[in-house]
């Protein structure tokens, strides 16, 4: 059926309340951290205040009530302080600000995070009865630093190395250990811990991997990313969050923080561990703290950089400051990659376009573009590695090395905290290139920025000699708006051929998104992700931080490629884990038809009955049998899984025979070569080997050589180690195990294995939409191919799905803006044109999507049912059912829209009426706003909570959430909330 009607509300929230709740003498609040019990304080005067500061500080758990001691008396502290109703809140707020508090941010339900004087907040709490505790400095430090602790915890009671383990006669068949409940033996048990401290390890060293590095040798000065030389030692990265309002000698003791940590970790525990240090030059592994935004005013997060065998010690010492606020890792923003437009314009693609886009009459294929509706007037930001002017879809004949040569010479350049940047109003494709800091070369050795751009608004013209008038050539690297202009800002780190590591400011509010609000930008596009966090984190925070105070802004940003992450219950990179951004995963546009492909996984049952489902990713060697044909001629695609004994399955197997025949071994790499494991597994009678990569960078398609038919029968892959190892310890733990096999088409409907997936761990939707991510061609960078300036190629990931979905939100707000709304026809005489704000952008993209419901999640394993889940978000963008376009759409598809709507206080609501409709389609309701950013380490991100009710004949629906259990649904009512 057509959509009849759609009808959007965006609002935007200016209050930190949510529902009433009484709050009991004590009061227990749960933090990500853990938990703090508030009771009503006793007033401290100034001068106790000050002979408690004479005790040394202690870093401890907050007791009840508990009052921090040590340093200054006059210094201001962390509190959570709990009010009762808004009345109490009003007059809480009140005296905070009048006692010189900062009023830091909301935590749920009905607390304040508030920095004051210790004897400022005790009397306050003692005169208003407001229920408060001190937080210690275990509460300033992120959980994401877990990895580096359970690896140490796990090193500390490890057995022998994987040397020796992995030749013991260890292991067992899943049947026999979850079948037997005598002890386990001591070689098994030697294996399980050997198991734990090999994954605890891994998963400190893919921490490790992920975050923002410096290079320090003796032979030179500090170096970011890869240019430094091989031997120098890597220093990490920590983010620290002030607190807001230092004064001048509290942001000038920051500058000294260097040699203070480096004096506490030369007498302290820091420094003596396994670290890259020499003996030789133990000044290596100083600390580096970068600060001059701080002092400058311009930033609120300080930088810091240790060694490795110095973070854990750095971040206590750090969280132990008065002026520090959070103290969490300083990750490194990757890129994010691994005939799009015509599903994304028309809903739908056959074969036939699909194999020659050209056969097709352009108002079939793109009835927006045709209808003069190519991103004219809107500027798009992102920041990337850069972009090549010199490529034939972005250069602009009349300005010709301008931007390259200005921004070479700083004193031509407009400088804006660490960017400098340049604008040329009259370029037809570049409104403004800026670079960041020591990052930006003002061209794009990787390439992936000018991919990117290319599938945001690349445009090959007809005529590049005369660009205002040109006809654009409409080919499959065309981007999805061709006629928008961009805001690059140039982040590629070292030399760009090394890797796609970016150096995108970790405080986007302040340092990197302004910057395309001085190009003119509406619209923002990031193909890129930090690495995946436990929850909302401080540049997540700096999303809706900006996109709350710049409510005409839209935030598109890439989920992330870690779907194949299967052991994580989130896989949603920052910063689109943040609530007011669109966060894009990736799809296929693969017409009905076209093929099938296999869905791997594993099954298991534990001994307390509950199943295990996982979907798996093994790299298959071709030389040999396939998983699938192996598969195949089982019952239901099902084969028992087995671990080698010994591990390593490089001497005959020990296990029982009877466990071996048909099963898929499951081994480490061992001492011998893939070949001799393979040649030991089939001797056993077993159907498949499964080789547990060495390590994350080792995980790839297993070499074997096959050229005397050594193997016959077996199928031989890898698996990622963090995988494996967990499913060896699934069966020592008393699993059965097995893996399966399924056939599934792959169409447009489908979600492709690695785009990550929600929801967050707060429980809220993520990813928001999906757009085609596989095998999407667009503009390479001609710095390696200088003889072809119009150069493609394609790429995969939700790099490409992001500036696909972008596009198409500067196609919706110039339709809005020039007066096709609401009608579909600007010359109407009901055209009312207006600019919208990023919240109804966010709400049309939503209503308007199209539910990929019967399609199947390769990430997830799964069949998808109708949108929303955690692997379509709302479904893929189809703007023919989105904006009603005369003479395109069908004519029944109707747009109406309340924008820029505001609450002043809790409890307050609006009412819309008067919309009718004809029966004869459904009716989409769509409820979007901004939301005030959330503390980190508070466990839930809303803020403010909106409720949509929509009304039909006097009856409520309440849209399709769990929270409306028992009550009366619509099935074609849908209700967002971020």
């Amino acid at each position: 059926m057509s959509r009849l009607n759609i009808f959007f509300l965006a609002y935007t929230l200016l209050l930190f309340n949510r529902q009433i709740r009484t709050v009991v003498a004590t009061k227990r609040v749960t933090l990500r951290t853990g938990y703090v019990d508030l009771r009503q304080l006793a007033p401290v005067s100034f001068s106790q205040a000050a002979r408690d500061a004479e005790i040394p500080a202690q870093n401890g758990t907050s007791g009840v009530g508990a009052i921090p001691i040590g340093g200054d008396a006059a210094t201001r502290r962390l509190f959570l302080v709990s009010y009762n109703d808004s009345t109490h809140a009003a007059e809480l707020r009140n005296a905070l600000v009048a006692g010189g508090a900062s009023i830091l941010s909301y935590i749920p339900e009905n607390t304040l995070l508030v920095a004051a004087k210790l004897y400022i907040m005790s009397r306050i709490s003692s005169q208003l009865k407001a229920a408060a505790a001190a937080l210690s400095s275990k509460h300033k430090i992120s959980p994401d630093w877990e990895p580096i602790l359970t690896a140490t915890a796990a090193a500390a009671a490890s057995a022998p190395d994987s040397s020796s383990t992995s030749s013991a006669s260890a292991g067992g068949t899943s049947q026999s250990a979850a079948g037997s409940d005598s002890s386990v033996s001591t070689e098994e048990q030697q294996q399980m811990r050997w198991v734990q401290s090999s994954l605890a390890k891994l998963q400190a060293s893919e921490f490790l991997s992920q975050l923002r590095t410096l290079r320090r040798s003796s032979e030179g000065p500090n170096s970011h990313a890869a240019a430094a030389a091989t031997t120098a030692v890597a220093l990490y990265g920590i983010a620290v969050e002030l607190l807001p309002g230092l004064t001048p000698t509290q942001l000038r003791s920051i500058s000294e923080w260097a040699a203070a940590l480096a004096l506490g970790l030369r007498q302290g525990s820091g420094g003596g561990g396994d670290g890259q240090a020499s003996d030789s030059d133990p000044d290596l592994c100083r600390p580096v703290v970068e600060s001059e935004l701080v002092t400058a005013g311009v930033s609120d997060l300080v930088s810091v950089y240790v060694c490795e065998q110095d973070i854990i010690f750095s971040v206590n010492w750090l969280a132990d400051r008065d002026v520090v606020k959070w103290v969490t890792p300083l990750t490194a923003p990757r890129t994010a990659d691994a005939v799009a437009d015509i599903l994304l314009q028309s809903g739908k693609l056959s074969l036939d376009q699909y194999y020659d886009v050209t056969a097709f009459d352009p108002s079939v294929n793109w009835p927006y573009w045709s209808a003069g509706l190519q991103g004219q007037g809107e500027v798009i930001g992102m920041a990337d590695t850069g972009l090549d002017l010199n490529h034939c879809a972005f250069s602009d004949i009349r300005y010709t090395g301008i931007y390259e040569a200005a921004l070479q010479n700083n004193a031509t350049a407009t400088v804006f905290g660490i960017a400098s940047f340049v604008q040329i109003p009259g370029h037809r494709k570049v409104a403004q290139y800026a670079k960041l800091g020591i990052a930006g070369d003002v061209t794009d050795n990787h390439g992936h920025g000018t991919l990117v751009a290319g599938s945001l608004a690349g445009a090959m013209l007809s005529e590049p000699e005369d660009p205002d008038n040109s006809i654009i050539i409409q080919i499959d690297a065309t981007g999805a708006a061709p006629r928008a202009r961009l805001s690059i800002v140039d982040a590629q780190g070292g030399d760009g051929g090394s890797g796609a590591t970016l150096w995108v400011p970790y405080d986007a509010y302040g340092l990197y998104l302004p910057l395309h609000l001085k190009a003119g930008a509406s619209i923002s596009s990031d193909s890129w992700g930090n690495a995946f966090s436990t929850g909302y984190e401080s540049q997540s925070k700096s999303y809706d931080k900006f996109l709350w105070e710049n409510p005409n802004f839209i935030s598109l940003v890439s989920a992330g490629n870690d779907g194949t992450k299967s052991l994580l219950s989130c896989t949603i990179s920052s910063p689109a884990i943040a609530k007011n951004v669109v966060a894009v995963g990736a799809g296929y546009r693969i017409p009905p038809g076209f093929g099938n492909r296999s869905q791997y996984a594993v099954r298991g049952l534990r001994r307390d009955g509950t199943v295990l489902y996982r979907p798996i990713f093994p790299m298959e060697s071709f030389v040999v049998n396939s998983l699938a044909t192996i598969a195949s001629s089982r019952k239901e695609g099902v084969i028992p899984i087995v671990i080698a004994r010994p591990i390593d399955a490089c001497s005959p197997l020990l296990n029982p025979p009877s466990a071996l025949s048909g099963a898929l071994v499951l081994a480490v790499t061992g001492h011998c070569s893939i070949k001799d494991q393979a040649v030991k597994v089939e001797e056993s009678g077993a159907a498949a080997l499964m080789i547990i990569a060495d390590s994350t960078d080792s995980f790839t398609t297993p070499y074997l050589d096959n050229s005397q038919n050594t193997i016959k029968r077996i199928a031989v892959s890898m698996i990622q180690r963090d995988v494996g190892l967990t499913l060896v310890m699934f069966v020592y733990e008393g699993g059965i195990l097995n893996f399966t096999r399924r056939e599934v088409p792959v169409e447009s409907t489908s979600i492709v294995e690695y785009s990550s997936w929600g929801p967050t761990p707060d429980g809220r939707l993520k990813p928001d939409i999906i757009a085609p991510g596989v095998s999407i061609t667009s503009t390479d960078t001609t710095t390696r191919y200088p003889w072809d300036t119009c150069i493609t190629r394609q790429y995969d990931g939700t790099s490409a799905s992001t500036p696909l979905a972008a596009g198409n939100v500067a196609i919706i707000r110039q339709y809005l803006r020039t007066g096709f709304y609401p009608t579909g026809a600007p010359t109407d005489p009901g055209s009312a044109p207006f600019t919208p704000s990023g919240m109804l952008l966010k709400a049309i993209v939503i209503a308007g999507a199209q539910s990929l419901e019967g399609g199947w999640a390769f990430n997830g394993g799964v069949r998808m049912g109708p949108a929303p889940d955690g692997y379509q978000g709302w479904g893929r963008p189809n703007l023919a059912t989105t904006l009603p376009l005369r003479g395109a759409t069908d004519p029944r598809v109707r747009l109406q829209v309340a924008d820029r709507g505001a609450f002043t206080a809790s409890g307050q609501y609006v009412t819309l009426s008067g919309l009718t409709t004809t029966g004869t389609g459904p009716v989409t309701v769509v409820l979007a706003y901004y939301d005030y950013p959330a503390e980190p380490n508070a466990l839930t991100a809303l803020v403010n909570d909106l409720d949509l009710e929509v009304f039909v004949d006097d009856v409520a629906y309440l849209g399709n959430n769990a929270e409306n259990a028992g009550t009366e649904r619509h099935p074609h009512f849908r209700r967002a909330r971020y």
